[in-house]
């Protein structure tokens, strides 16, 4: 059994600040230009589907996470190379949003500060984090919640009443047909709504199970339209050439606002919003890659192997970032289209056919089904 747990409250949370804490400082699905927010209501509804893939697989294997339950399903030797896989994948992840973190805060708060400084920092404070463990993180994710969304909420409002946007940029609807919509489409599912695949190793944790899929479907729904809405200020405000080429668009947003020029400079409300979202978010991932790795070694909260994984995601982030002009280019032309489709779609769909082939194979020779624990 688990000694550590999450309560729904905690899960809702942690969905939805992973979802929009960081996301909503970029215009996705920016190519369809002013249908741009009809994208995201599509992936949407793709994302909802991902989600109950997930829990679905889940809903089999309560008590385990994805790289125990690809044990339990596969055999240890077939399981393998593919818990080294996403053991990969979840690190890699990880590394793009410690380092899209440090450079927001170097480009817009710490420009004299070397990213050496920011990353070590960082990476600190999510050692520190998980020596307390998950259930600590989920708890404190229940109290910054509260404060993200009363944070994006006040920059919608003040956005309205400062009188910066332009409706009209919003139209007009469907001009270039429905063909572009439906090109920037996949890229949104992927990102954010695919990354759910990374609660497959913390749903485990949640206390009442039955409950999972219910939260879980309820904070990516609102994800969802929070996503919207945030995309539509940005197209409003910024127009969709600003929103497409703006590093960071909300923040371009919040940078705009003047109200009576006494309401200003709210800068640190975009940093905030960053700080929150990125954070929690690098360390689900980072975790997840321990884990995996745990899973490998057979070995339970090995503090040394956390130390150990710091040490090579500060490295790595050195060496393999030699810009930040190069981490767009691979997020876009490579991470989007070519690396989240197997790990996000294609594995985890599999997985679920071979567990239900299972299932049935073992009613035709008459057995009692049991969930594994």
């Amino acid at each position: 059994m688990q000694k550590e747990y999450i309560d729904k409250y905690q899960l809702f949370a942690l969905i939805i600040i992973f979802q929009i804490g960081s996301t909503t400082l970029f215009a996705l699905g920016i190519d369809a230009k002013q249908d741009a927010w009809m994208v995201i209501l599509i992936a949407l509804g793709a994302g909802l589907g991902l989600t109950w893939l997930y829990t679905e697989i889940q809903k089999h294997f309560p008590h385990q996470n994805l790289m125990e339950i690809l044990v339990s399903v596969l055999g240890k030797w077939i399981a393998i190379p593919f818990i080294i896989l996403y053991a990969i994948f979840f690190f890699y992840i990880s590394t793009f949003i410690l380092y899209e973190f440090a450079q927001f805060m170097i480009i817009n708060f710490f420009q004299e500060t070397p990213i050496q400084a920011i990353l070590l920092i960082t990476i600190s404070l999510v050692m520190y984090c998980l020596f307390l463990g998950i259930e600590a993180k989920a708890r404190s994710s229940q109290i910054v919640f509260p404060y993200l969304m009363f944070f994006i909420l006040s920059i919608y409002f003040l956005s309205l009443i400062s009188g910066i946007g332009k409706i009209e940029q919003l139209s007009p609807t469907l001009e270039n047909g429905i063909m572009p919509i439906m090109k920037a489409t996949p890229s949104v599912i992927t990102f954010p709504f695919g990354e759910m695949i990374v609660f497959l190793m913390y749903w485990c944790y949640v206390n009442n199970k039955q409950e999972i899929r219910r939260i879980s479907l309820l904070a990516v729904g609102i994800s969802g339209i929070l996503l919207t809405i945030s995309l539509g200020f940005m197209i409003a405000v910024l127009g969709v050439h600003g929103a497409a080429t703006a590093q960071f668009p909300l923040f371009k947003i919040i940078q705009k606002i003047n109200i009576g020029d006494f309401i200003q400079r709210l800068d640190a409300i975009g940093g905030a919003i960053l700080f929150i979202g990125g954070f929690y978010k690098m360390t689900l991932y980072f975790n997840a890659s321990r884990l995996a790795v745990e899973t490998l070694i057979n070995k339970k909260n090995q503090k040394w192997l956390m130390v150990l994984m710091g040490v090579l995601w500060y490295w790595f982030i050195l060496v393999y970032f030699p810009t930040f002009s190069f981490y767009r280019e691979v997020a876009i032309n490579v991470i989007n289209p070519y690396l989240m489709l197997p790990y996000q779609f294609i594995l985890p769909f599999l997985l679920l056919m071979i567990i239900k082939l299972k299932i049935k194979l073992q009613q035709k020779q008459g057995r009692n089904i049991h969930v594994r624990s």
